[in-house]
């Protein structure tokens, strides 16, 4: 069994977001909103069957930017929060 290339990368990513961001919440919820939505469309471009373009423009390209809004706004809503 090979080792996983993605897991090296969540402490440095979240070392990046808990030190590189601390000044704003709403952009470092931006940030991880944004890569959760790159993570979910290499998921969805490995098993979606469907190339239609019009499907593959919507769906697999609205992916990013919808789920960066959402981490922006989870972010300024949690900026308050020590436990974080």
């Amino acid at each position: 069994m090979s080792p996983d290339p993605d897991r090296p990368a969540l402490p440095r990513g979240w070392w990046v977001l808990r030190r590189g961001w601390v000044t704003h919440a709403a952009a470092a919820g931006l940030a991880a909103g944004v890569l959760a939505g790159l993570a979910g469309v290499a998921m969805l471009e490995l098993h979606c069957a469907n190339f239609e373009a019009l499907h593959v423009l919507v769906w697999h390209t609205l992916v990013v930017p919808v789920s960066g809004v959402a981490g922006a706004i989870v972010g300024w809503a949690l900026r308050g929060c020590d436990w974080l």
